[in-house]
């Protein structure tokens, strides 16, 4: 449910932006949560690519460590397309 309302609110994001301009967010992140530690990056897209046509894409890739356990690899991705009349 939370990729959905994310995905919503990205959407409503590129709905606010004019007609034909993107957006595009690369980041890097770090997290340590109690016994768990990821390392890794990600990007965020919105495109308005008409008046009446938004698109979003949003994807995170690392590593994920838990203490006592070997480390492994995880992604995540969502996209999203709204229309509008």
């Amino acid at each position: 449910m939370r990729a959905a309302l994310d995905t919503a609110r990205r959407l409503g994001a590129a709905a606010a932006l004019a007609p034909g301009r993107g957006r595009l967010d690369l980041f890097a992140f770090g997290v340590t949560e109690g016994d768990r530690s990821r390392a890794g990056g990600g990007l965020d897209y919105a495109h308005r690519v008409s008046g009446g046509i938004s698109l979003v894409g949003a994807a995170t890739a690392g590593i994920q460590s838990d203490r006592g356990r070997s480390a492994r690899a995880y992604a995540e991705a969502v996209i999203g397309l709204r229309g509008s009349w």
